[in-house]
């Protein structure tokens, strides 16, 4: 696994994101951090530093070269600290994972040492500001996601030509009203504690290459997202779960709405899957 872990950030190290803060929608759930973010709704996590020049150097570009450096060191160990501490489910964040598989997580920063930049910017002042960012959906999450989220082969089913009997295309959960912190695998479960949606649940491609769940703000943006189809089953969320701030408990018609066909097992297989946050 360690062997996995360092191929997968050398290959991480390559990618370039042309992100900016421009690009971000007013609907993505985005946590806001003083040392940067992370977009729940794209798995991109977006951290910044600030370089400043000693005032005794030779030349205004030997203060510039000095700032600029500063500010990417700052930003990639900014970046480092909001990985590390990155929620993978309600009791685990990724430096807890890597522990007890055994990584070092000096393998994980040496690795984001070599990030490009997303953007560089020199300041007024003098200063430099530094933007460095990393997708989590992808290589990295096929490493951190649990060993029970397995491939999932797909069996076809024929259509029901009944408009009645449409089934649905993905499951949208509206959490407004209480607190939940977003993760990686969290869970939805029933009010009697039994799982209706968790790592089980998801087929592993399908999770790592676009994320178990996405996070977004506004129920009628989120039911119109591509990820969950034009006929949307809307559910609403009661609170969070014992097993954590992250899992979700929805009411049992409402799970066993989710549960009446094959057709919704396929689509959480594909992680058709959208929780609204505040």
């Amino acid at each position: 696994m360690n062997k996995g872990l360092f191929c997968v950030l050398g290959f991480m190290t390559t990618i370039l994101f042309a992100l900016s803060a421009s690009s971000v929608s007013g609907e993505n759930y985005i946590q806001s951090f003083e040392k940067g973010q992370i977009d729940w709704s794209n798995g991109i996590v977006e951290a910044i530093g600030i370089g400043t020049a000693p005032a005794d150097t030779a030349n205004p570009a030997q203060s510039r070269a000095i700032a600029k450096s500063q500010a990417e060191a700052s930003a990639r160990s900014s970046l480092y600290e909001l990985i590390a501490d990155l929620r993978v489910d309600s009791k685990n964040n990724v430096k807890a994972l890597l522990d007890r598989q055994g990584v070092k997580v000096e393998s994980l920063k040496q690795s984001l040492q070599q990030l490009q930049l997303v953007d560089i910017s020199y300041l007024e002042d003098g200063s430099v500001k530094a933007t460095v960012a990393f997708q989590v959906n992808g290589p990295f999450a096929e490493l951190v996601l649990p060993d029970d989220i397995v491939v999932i082969e797909t069996v076809l089913q024929p259509e029901r030509p009944q408009e009645e009997d449409r089934p649905f295309t993905g499951l949208v959960v509206d959490c407004g009203g209480f607190p939940v912190e977003p993760a990686m695998v969290p869970s939805i479960v029933d009010e009697d504690g039994n799982v209706v949606y968790g790592a089980a649940y998801a087929s592993r491609d399908y999770a790592a290459e676009r994320g178990m769940i996405a996070y977004a703000r506004g129920l009628d943006s989120s039911q119109k997202n591509p990820r969950v189809g034009p006929r949307p089953l809307n559910v609403q969320g009661i609170r969070t779960a014992k097993t954590g701030v992250s899992d979700i408990v929805i009411s049992n018609s409402d799970a066993s709405k989710i549960r009446g066909s094959p057709s919704n097992l396929r689509v959480m297989q594909k992680c058709r899957v959208i929780i609204v946050l505040d």
